[in-house]
């Protein structure tokens, strides 16, 4: 069963179908991208718990009165996986530019 993402208050979430990479590259900008060296993120149950509830998809509200109920289940799991309840990401990230080009700074002038 695919569940529907909620992103807000009143609208589901849809992933774009056009990447942002193939987006830029179709524009009239130049495309660079940059790779940053991996790095690792030390993630606690609190901070997990505390990045889900920033997210639209993970609000507090709804969830209603289940708030103490959903963390202890969240809690009990993830220390079931690592009793210490410490996890570590590696992450790999690029950033895409768009550069603007000579041509198009006249152009739009």
């Amino acid at each position: 069963m695919v569940r529907q993402r909620k992103k807000g208050w009143k609208t589901i979430y849809s992933h774009p179908s056009i990447s942002h990479e193939e987006r830029l590259a179709n524009s009239k900008f130049k495309l660079e991208i940059e790779d940053l060296p991996p790095f690792e993120i030390t993630w606690t149950i609190d901070a997990i718990l505390g990045n889900h509830y920033s997210t639209s998809f993970g609000l507090k509200r709804f969830l209603k009165d289940h708030v103490e109920g959903f963390e202890n289940e969240v809690k009990e799991t993830l220390l079931a996986i690592n009793k210490e309840g410490v996890f570590k990401e590696s992450l790999n990230i690029s950033i895409k530019l768009g550069i603007k080009n000579e041509g198009l700074s006249r152009t739009l002038q």
